[in-house]
């Protein structure tokens, strides 16, 4: 399966065990609601900076985030 994919089924399987709200990874990434949603929709994909922000928002590595 293509990373386009699996990423942004991994953003919303790991807000979801953290226990947040898309609003509230948004707020700790210092993005708008609508430019996480956008991550999760798989319509953008985050910049590699920002992939290792929301890692560390879900205490996570980047391989978790991707994956791997």
């Amino acid at each position: 399966m293509s990373s386009m994919k699996i990423l942004p089924r991994q953003l919303k399987k790991y807000r979801k065990i953290a226990e947040l709200t898309q609003n509230e990874v948004a707020q700790e990434l210092n993005i708008s609601l609508q430019a996480y949603k956008h991550y999760e929709a798989g319509r953008r994909v985050p910049s590699l900076e920002m992939a290792t922000k929301i890692a560390d928002v879900f205490g996570i590595s980047i391989d978790e985030l991707v994956g791997r």
